[in-house]
């Protein structure tokens, strides 16, 4: 039904609106509150602007106008009953296409197995989650086909040809987000492993010297939380192991060298009692540092 440049279309379900809005101004007037209940929503906005607020967050997307316009993408959760408000109203046209549901309709869709996608399960949780991007050719493409079909359609026919192309928005606009969240963690170890390298660096660097876990992920550029956790992850063994096994390999290497005496071998591995060194020693190499000193 098309009233007042507003297209709604209801899937087989009865539970996801496709709506296109053509011609508005970008929101609506009197800074108008409303009362909604949880719910999924993805957009393509086309043209003009909105800015509004749902509880105490305040929200923005613009896609421009004229020769400016870059139409924005998006995924919007409200997960539990919230105040809407809208806050502008401008005298730019809005063009813009909307696919919403229910929350429980989105997490029915995993079917009875529930088998949920991590990113999207993760992602619905959230209260006010959300994601906005630059939408490729083929998503404006089925926004425009949405607010513009056919005019031979009308009918359960248009109805259904709305449908569909709002329902592949919405599956597109999740892939998406799928695949931005896999960016993110892939620049995220890409960043880790870079931190990892440089702290096994600084501690190859500075056996002999004063090794602190604050002062090496200072150098590493991160936390000493983090730099635990991801050099574990990286390299197996914690950072303190890492410093252990290192000393002693060198105190090793040192001794086959000639290049100190067993009680100067133990101080470089870290070891104040000789006892002590010889033990260790004799447990990762086999030997007694006496075996390996030429």
């Amino acid at each position: 039904m098309i009233q007042d440049g507003h297209i709604e279309s209801v899937t087989p379900l009865g539970v996801a609106r496709v709506a296109g809005l053509q011609g508005w101004p970008s929101c609506n007037p009197s800074f108008r509150t409303e009362q909604i209940t949880p719910y999924v929503q993805v957009f393509v906005l086309l043209h003009g602007a909105q800015h509004f607020r749902v509880d105490d967050k305040t929200f923005h997307f613009d896609a421009g106008h004229g020769d400016r316009c870059r139409p924005v993408a998006g995924l919007f959760c409200v997960t539990r009953p919230s105040a809407l408000t809208f806050l502008t109203e401008t005298d730019t046209a809005m063009r813009k296409v909307r696919v919403s549901a229910p929350m429980s309709w989105i997490t029915s869709l995993a079917g009875e197995q529930g088998a949920r996608v991590p990113e999207l399960a993760r992602f619905f949780s959230q209260h006010l989650s959300h994601h906005a991007f630059e939408p490729p050719p083929h998503l404006v493409q089925l926004a425009e086909q949405i607010l513009n079909p056919p005019p031979m359609l009308h009918g359960e026919l248009l109805t259904l040809y709305r449908q569909s192309r709002g329902l592949e928005i919405m599956s597109d606009v999740c892939r998406a987000l799928i695949d931005s969240e896999g960016k993110e963690l892939a620049r995220g170890t890409a960043t880790a492993m870079r931190q990892s390298v440089s702290a096994r660096d600084y501690i190859l660097d500075n056996l002999r010297g004063t090794l602190k876990i604050e002062a090496i992920a200072f150098e590493a550029g991160t936390s000493p939380s983090a730099l635990q956790r991801c050099f574990k992850e990286h390299y197996g063994v914690t950072v303190v192991e890492f410093i252990r096994q290192s000393r002693l390999e060198a105190a090793k290497d040192a001794l086959e060298q000639g290049e100190l005496t067993i009680a100067q071998a133990a101080h470089l591995a870290g070891y104040a009692h000789h006892s002590n060194f010889t033990t260790a020693f004799k447990r990762a190499y086999g030997v007694t540092p006496k075996m390996r000193r030429r």
